[in-house]
Formats: structure tokens, sequence, C-alpha cells
């Protein structure tokens, strides 16, 4: 009896529910953004406890990137998917920018909502 109700409901179920949803152009334009920030940062990425120069950064999210790229349709997915831990070890990533550290997540958004207050 199940069975037949989870095969009924699957007719009923939008389509757009089961098939991701391709990324708005502004939602692309604000990662491309916050890739370009961090890249011309010169700030360090860390990852499980090894440090990284931001080009190496952006090439590492750029993979998980590609790898998540179905699961992601805003930046805050983007940030949430590919820049905030470590898949395997659970660890949060964090950018150091001189005597600061910050964990990832928390400086890309404080990068996004700076270029949006100057809009």
């Amino acid at each position: 009896m199940k069975l037949k109700w989870i095969m009924l409901a699957m007719f009923y179920i939008p389509s757009s529910v089961l098939v991701a949803q391709p990324l708005s152009s502004t939602e692309q334009q604000k990662i491309d953004f916050l890739k370009s920030e961090l890249v011309n940062s010169n700030c360090l990425f860390e990852r499980n406890g090894k440090q990284y120069n931001a080009k190496k950064a952006l090439k590492h999210i750029n993979r998980k990137h590609s790898h998540f790229e179905d699961d992601i349709d805003s930046v805050s997915k983007f940030i949430e998917l590919t820049a905030t831990q470590s898949s395997m070890s659970g660890k949060p990533y964090f950018i150091i920018c001189g005597d600061s550290k910050v964990e990832s997540a928390l400086w890309l958004k404080a990068r996004l909502s700076q270029t949006q207050t100057n809009k």
C-alpha cells in the first residue's frame, strides 16, 4: 500500500522539484565576484590545518564547485558547499589576512554584503 502512495505522489511532484534549477545570471555574477575577491585578496586559505595561497584556494573551490554544481542554486549554497568546510574532515576553512583569521564563510559573506551595501 505504501508503494502505491509513493508511486502516486511521484506523478504529482512538479518536475521543477526533481530537476536542478540553473543559476540565475545574478547569482552567477555574485559567485564570480567572490572568486575574484578571494584570488585578488593576497590572503591565505587554511584547509585542514594547511595554508594555501589564494590561487590554490580558488583551484580547490572550483573543483568543489564542479562537484556540487547541480546542488548550487544560489550564492549562499555556493558558499555552504564549496567554501565553508572540508567535506572529508568537517573542519572549517579559514581566510587569513595579515593577523586576522576568520572562517571563510564569514569572510565571503562579509565581502558579498559590502558589495551589496555599496550599490
